[in-house]
C-alpha cells in the first residue's frame, strides 16, 4: 500500500485569478547565528499521534486525509496557501492513492518545493534535531547534514572552540502534541571528534541500519558530546517570514529543534530542515536546497525583482520520464504597485503554453520586503520603543498573520505534457510601474567537491534560475556570493502532477 505523506491542498481558499496569452563556488553563506528570540519561539502542537516502529510492518494502514477546497472545474483560479500558526503541526496520516514512496514526492511533484530567504544556523551546547516525516519505508544507513562551523580568518558564531564532539542518532518521535524526541534512539553514528576539523557537508554511516516506516515522524538528534564551551550549528534553510507554511510538500512536520539546559527542546519556527536520509536500496530522501544571501538585484546575494525590464525564470530540461501537469506553485511576493504580476510557462522555443495575470491583491506583500522577524515583537517592553525604533505596524502585522510570503497554486486550464528531455521555463515579468520579488536556493547536489554532493531524489539539477536586465533579450544565471551566472541555484517552482 503506498501512503500519501500529506494532503495535496489542505482546506485552502480560492482566489479569482485572470488566464490570459502572454506576449511574446562554494557557499560562504551569511546565516546569522542563534538568538534567544528564535531558539525559544513556538513548539509544535496538534493532534498528530504517529507512532514510529523499528522494525519492518506487514501493512500500514492509512487514514484518510484532509480533503480539498479545489473543486469543480475552477482552471482559471489560483489556490494561496494560508498564513498557518507556525505552532500547529498538521501533519497526515496518508491514505492518498497513488503515492509511490519510491518516487520523488511520491510521484506528486516536480521540481522545487523549499523556498526560503538564506541559510539559517542553530549553535548547540547539547543538542539539536531534524524532525522529519518518512518519505519512504525501509532500513536507513547514513545521514548528511550541513555542519556549520566558523571558518579560519574570523568568528563569527557559527562554533565555539574546536566545535566539540558530535554524535547523531535517529529518534523516534516521543507522541506529545508537541512531537519533540523521543529517549529511544534508533540508530546512532560514531562520535565525531572536534567539528571544525569535519567536512562542511558530512555523509555519516549508523553504526546499525534503522528500519523508518513511511509518514511516521523521526528525529535526527545531534549530541554535543565535547567539553563546555566547544559548540558547532546545523545550517538549515530560512523561511521567508515567520509563520508562513513552509511548501506545498515541506509542511511544519518537517521542523528544527534545539535543546537548551534549562528549559528543555522548543522549536525554530521559520527553519526547513538541511538533511538527507540513505536507504540501503540506494533510495536518498530529504531536503537538498540552501538559501543564500538576502541582497536585492546584486550579485552579493539571491533576491531579484521583476519591474518592467527586469525579469525572472527558471529554465528546465526534463530530466527523466515524461510528466503530465495539472498545475504549478509558484512563491512571489509584491513590494509596491498595482499591475499583476505575469506567469508564463513556455516551450524551448519561447511559445506560450499557458499565462496568468495575477492580481497584485494576490500576491503576498509581507512587511518591510520579508525581512523583518516577527519574535522582536515578544522582545521589547514596548513596540512604540524597541531598540530604537517603533515597530507596532510591523507587529501588528504580525499579530494579523499578513507578515507572510504565501505559495500560489496556478491550475492549467488542461493539463501540460512535459516532454523528456524538453526544455521549457516558467517566466515572471510585470509592468515598470509596480514591482515583485522571488528568491533561488542553492541545490547542495551541486557541490563541487563530489563526496560532499546531496543525492537526495527530489533535486531538480538540470534545471537553473536565471535574469533578465533588458526584457528577456538576454537571459543570465542567477548571482550569489560575489559569483555572477551561476548554473546551480533553483527558484520555488513546482509541477503538480496527475
Amino acid at each position: 500500500m503506498h501512503v500519501a505523506l500529506r494532503p495535496l491542498v489542505r482546506g485552502l481558499p480560492l482566489v479569482a485569478l485572470a488566464l490570459v496569452a502572454c506576449g511574446g563556488g562554494d557557499p560562504a553563506d551569511t546565516d546569522a547565528p542563534t538568538t534567544a528570540a528564535e531558539t525559544t519561539a513556538g513548539t509544535t502542537a496538534g493532534a498528530l499521534t504517529d507512532a514510529p516502529t523499528t522494525s519492518p510492518p506487514g501493512t500500514t494502514t492509512a487514514v484518510d486525509p484532509a480533503t480539498t477546497t479545489t473543486t469543480g472545474t475552477a482552471t482559471t483560479t489560483a489556490t494561496t496557501t494560508t498564513g498557518d500558526d507556525p505552532d500547529t503541526t498538521t501533519g497526515t496520516t496518508g491514505g492518498e492513492a497513488g503515492f509511490d514512496e519510491d518516487l520523488p514526492y511520491g510521484g506528486r511533484f516536480y521540481g522545487v518545493a523549499a523556498s526560503g530567504r538564506g541559510p539559517g544556523n542553530t549553535r548547540f551546547a547539547t543538542m539539536a534535531a531534524h524532525r522529519l516525516r518518512a518519505e519512504k519505508s525501509g532500513y536507513v544507513t547514513a545521514v548528511r547534514w550541513n555542519n556549520r562551523f566558523d571558518h579560519q580568518g574570523g568568528n563569527v558564531g557559527y562554533s565555539i572552540g574546536d566545535g566539540g564532539n558530535v554524535r547523531v542518532e535517529l529518534r523516534a518521535d516521543d507522541g506529545t502534541d508537541k512531537h519533540f524526541p523521543a529517549d529511544t534512539v534508533l540508530a546512532q553514528t560514531a562520535v565525531l571528534e572536534h567539528m571544525i576539523d569535519q567536512p562542511e557537508f558530512p555523509l555519516v554511516e549508523f553504526a546499525e541500519p534503522a528500519w523508518l516506516d513511511v509518514d511516521q515522524l523521526y528525529h535526527i538528534v545531534y549530541v554535543q558530546l565535547g567539553e563546555p564551551g566547544n559548540e558547532v550549528s546545523i545550517n538549515d534553510l530560512h523561511n521567508l517570514t515567520y509563520g508562513s507554511p513552509k511548501s506545498p510538500f515541506f509542511d511544519d512536520d518537517f521542523a528544527t529543534l534545539i535543546h537548551r539546559e534549562n528549559t528543555g527542546w522548543s522549536r525554530r519556527a521559520r527553519y526547513i530542515p538541511l538533511f538527507e536520509l540513505h536507504y540501503d536500496d540506494g533510495v536518498v530522501k530529504g531536503q537538498g536546497n540552501l538559501g543564500g544571501r538576502p541582497e536585492v538585484d546584486s550579485i552579493k546575494g539571491t533576491v531579484k525583482s521583476i519591474s518592467g525590464d527586469l525579469g525572472a525564470r527558471e529554465r528546465i530540461v526534463v530530466d527523466g520520464p515524461s510528466r503530465v501537469a495539472r498545475a504549478l506553485w509558484v512563491r512571489p511576493w509584491r513590494v509596491e504597485g498595482d499591475d499583476p504580476l505575469h506567469v508564463c510557462l513556455r516551450n524551448g522555443r519561447g511559445e506560450d503554453l499557458e499565462c496568468f495575470a495575477l492580481d497584485p491583491a494576490q500576491v503576498s506583500a509581507p512587511y518591510n520586503d520579508q525581512n523583518f522577524d516577527c519574535n522582536d515583537c515578544g522582545d521589547c517592553d514596548s513596540c512604540n520603543n524597541c531598540g530604537g525604533k517603533n515597530i507596532c505596524s510591523a507587529c501588528d502585522a504580525c499579530d494579523a498573520g499578513t507578515n507572510v510570503v504565501e505559495w500560489i497554486r496556478l491550475e492549467f486550464a488542461g493539463s501540460q505534457t512535459l516532454e523528456s528531455g524538453a526544455t521549457y521555463s516558467v517566466e515572471f515579468a510585470g509592468d515598470a510601474s509596480s514591482t515583485y520579488r522571488v528568491t533561488a536556493m542553492y541545490g547542495a547536489g551541486h557541490a563541487k567537491d563530489e563526496s560532499e554532493r546531496f543525492g537526495e531524489d527530489k533535486q531538480v539539477l538540470s534545471w537553473r534560475a536565471e535574469y533578465t536586465v533588458d526584457g528577456g533579450n538576454k537571459w543570465t544565471g542567477w548571482t550569489n556570493w560575489d559569483v555572477d551566472n551561476r548554473s546551480d541555484h533553483h527558484l520555488g517552482v513546482l509541477f503538480e502532477l496527475e
